[in-house]
């Protein structure tokens, strides 16, 4: 297993346990059980993309605030599996 692949993979369980433990939590009735733990909310808050309020074009904007609020699991699930195609189509055999 290369290194490359590795990193995709501990990626791809990092996703699957934030939503394993989120799942459970709602399981469990948690009173804070509230929607999904979002990609801004994980990197400290919204005042660390106020940047984006000075992109230049009017649907990069628009593109990076969905972007930001999307689920942290999905965009880790994504991140890892993107890696282990990138990993399984480049790699030297």
């Amino acid at each position: 297993m290369t290194k490359t692949s590795l990193v995709g993979l501990l990626i791809l369980v990092a996703g699957g346990l934030v939503y394993g433990f989120k799942m459970l939590a709602r399981l469990m009735g948690q009173a804070g059980s509230r929607s999904h733990i979002t990609f801004m909310e994980a990197l400290g808050g919204p005042e660390h993309f106020e940047w984006i309020d000075s992109l230049p074009a009017g649907f990069l904007q628009k593109w990076m605030d969905g972007f930001i609020h999307l689920p942290l699991f999905l965009i880790l699930v994504v991140l890892g599996l993107v890696i282990l195609i990138l990993n399984g189509i480049f790699a030297k055999k």
